[in-house]
């Protein structure tokens, strides 16, 4: 976990889209978790890069939990789904 981020203080899971791909890392997978340690409450950016033009460029979908943990991961390409 990236002890840099704040603690999420609204008591809620929060999940933003549109978050700039180039934040994102070949394992994150479309999706950035944010915790400022593990008693924290999630924070998620999502993006695939559907409108960047790059050839894995997709649609991204996150289900989560009540809690905010992670059910699944969905991500099509292509129109070929993808599945976590």
């Amino acid at each position: 976990m990236d002890k840099s981020w704040h603690r999420n203080s609204t008591g809620k899971v929060i999940v933003t889209g549109h978050t700039p791909v180039q934040a994102m890392s070949h394992d994150s997978y479309g999706c950035i978790k944010m915790q400022a340690d593990a008693q924290d409450i999630p924070r998620y950016l999502i993006d695939a890069g559907s409108r960047s033009g790059a050839a894995n460029g997709g649609i991204f979908a996150l289900t989560l939990s009540a809690t905010g943990a992670v059910v699944a991961q969905n991500w099509v390409i292509n129109q070929k789904l993808f599945e976590n």
